[in-house]
């Protein structure tokens, strides 16, 4: 029995297959993650094109039309159905990309512990957030 093993089992913890029973519900969860996402893909992409984007809504939009132009200066006229795949795709390419672009902000100007007081701060609600009360 090796070291790690005998402190886990030591601890009372679970075993799968060898590893803590935590990291296969993780990974189931990470799992169904990954095919929700992927299955919204298709549900977004046929939302924007038979409904959203249809003449009578898109006009509803904020911005959209600026956007829109935006879009067609870098990439030519854009039938709806090329439109709504372009926006998830630069959506899905935002989602992968700014995490990155958050690190280097992190580590380079605003450092580890502020950087992590600031994601808690934005992902706690407003109405959740305890006021910092000091008994003496």
């Amino acid at each position: 029995m090796t070291t790690g093993e005998a402190t886990l089992t030591r601890a009372g913890g679970v075993t799968f297959m060898g590893h803590p029973k935590g990291l296969f519900y993780l990974a189931i969860t990470e799992a169904w993650e990954r095919f929700s996402f992927y299955g919204m893909t298709a549900l977004v992409v046929l939302y924007m094109v038979n409904q959203l984007l249809l003449p009578g809504h898109v006009e509803h939009i904020g911005g959209f039309s600026g956007f829109r132009a935006a879009l067609e200066s870098l990439f030519g006229p854009l039938s709806t159905q090329a439109l709504a795949s372009l926006i998830f795709g630069l959506y899905s390419g935002f989602v992968y990309f700014t995490p990155l672009l958050g690190g280097m902000i992190a580590d380079r100007w605003i450092g580890q512990r502020n950087g992590v007081v600031i994601g808690a701060l934005t992902l706690a609600p407003p109405n959740r957030i305890a006021p910092l009360t000091l008994n003496h």
